[in-house]
């Protein structure tokens, strides 16, 4: 269920409360996955799935969900909002939330949605840390000196993605930020994506940099360090530099930077090309 959510080296364990029947059988007709790894105190964009008892993905325009925090074993409610789905490849979808967390630990979220005339309610627990492991919302990225088309033999060494678009490997991300333009850089493994989203999230990006042009810098970074032995030998992955310099764990991984070099926009897993609009539209 969680590959379903995106690839990552540390998964969050996560669990859906049940009620059992008279028998001990579970009435889950829901369960809630989290696909955020990345929960800080502040303000956070939240990414949950809701899969009915069937497996597949339940989608409805909004719904409703509950933050309680976990106050000496007891759940105690924080606040309250309105949860967007948004649509993902392969007739899947998200839901997303702007949160604000007051103080670490752990967390409740409770997702309230109606199926066939009644009410279901089902929860899920997550853990809020002090501290952001990747490069937060409000903080300058590292001025990282990744790989470009200049810098290799040939772009197979560059991206795993079939049909690579030259201009996403022609800066590093030190040289774009220098620019004085606004940037998105997407972390991306197309050819060894389990979440089968990455491919997809190049492409997305790929439709905007041809809307904005030269208004705005595009980076395609892949997440591992050498595709070309990959293809022979999977074990041989080793994480890219820069994924590592940007401490990313999961992918894929998409940043908006503004003109002044500072993080406004931050999308763990896939993100659609309307709500990443909105976001560079901020930068800009």
């Amino acid at each position: 269920l969680l590959i379903t959510m995106a690839c990552g080296t540390d998964p969050v364990a996560t669990e859906s409360t049940t009620a059992l029947d008279s028998n001990g059988n579970t009435t889950t007709e829901i369960l809630v996955i989290m696909g955020s790894t990345d929960l800080v105190v502040g303000k956070n964009r939240l990414v949950f799935a809701l899969l009915d008892n069937e497996g597949g993905f339940v989608k409805r325009e909004s719904v409703n969900v509950f933050f309680y925090q976990i106050i000496e074993a007891e759940p105690v409610l924080k606040m309250d909002s309105t949860a967007v789905f948004r649509e993902w490849p392969d007739d899947r979808g998200i839901y997303v939330v702007e949160s604000y967390f007051d103080r670490a630990g752990q967390w409740i979220l409770q997702a309230s949605i109606d199926m066939a005339g009644k009410a279901i309610k089902e929860s899920t627990v997550f853990e809020v840390s002090s501290v952001s492991k990747a490069p937060s919302v409000g903080s300058k990225p590292p001025l990282s000196l990744n790989k470009t088309h200049y810098s290799a033999h040939s772009l197979e060494e560059l991206t795993t993605d079939p049909t690579p678009d030259l201009d996403l490997y022609s800066l590093t991300i030190a040289k774009a930020l220098d620019s004085g333009k606004p940037l998105v850089v997407v972390f991306a493994t197309p050819g060894f994506c389990r979440s089968v989203t990455c491919g997809p999230q190049v492409e997305v990006i790929k439709h905007l940099k041809n809307v904005y042009g030269n208004a705005v810098n595009f980076i395609h970074v892949e997440v591992f360090d050498n595709p070309l032995e990959m293809r022979v030998d999977i074990n041989s992955a080793r994480f890219s530099k820069t994924m590592i310099e940007w401490n990313l764990v999961s992918e894929p991984y998409t940043f908006v930077v503004d003109t002044d070099g500072v993080i406004v926009g931050k999308f763990e897993g896939f993100v659609g090309k309307d709500e990443l609009d909105l976001s560079i539209k901020a930068a800009i």
